[in-house]
């Protein structure tokens, strides 16, 4: 299944709707909404995945798998440099070593955050 297969599923069984519910907010068939989710359609136009975004407050990006942030304007401002060298760094490391870039990072926060409230 692709990221937005995967993507549409999870967020239509977040929010306690029917394949047929959401194919009525759509204005489509429910076949479509069940093709989307099966990845049987990869090629979704344009004005779908802005309904789609829309529906479930996310990001196209987010929709996509291009970024596991639902949402880019809930990012604080104050911290869009951080999250601009930690997507430079993911880049960087290439797609094996992706996960493991990501549990590095994460490491590293909670160490920070230890060692900070050992100050106190």
């Amino acid at each position: 299944m692709n990221s937005l297969a995967s993507r549409i599923k999870e967020l239509r069984k977040a929010n306690n709707m029917s394949q047929k519910e959401l194919a009525d907010i759509l204005d489509m068939k429910r076949e479509n909404i069940s093709n989307y989710e099966r990845g049987t359609i990869t090629n979704v136009p344009s004005e779908v995945l802005d309904k789609l975004a829309d529906q479930f407050n996310v990001s196209i990006d987010y929709l996509m798998g291009r970024s596991d942030i639902p949402n880019d304007s809930a990012v604080d401002d104050e911290y869009a440099d951080l999250l601009m060298m930690f997507r430079k760094g993911e880049k960087a490391v290439g797609e094996e070593k992706k996960e493991q870039y990501k549990k590095q990072v994460k490491n590293l926060m909670n160490y920070i955050v230890q060692s900070m409230n050992e100050d106190e």
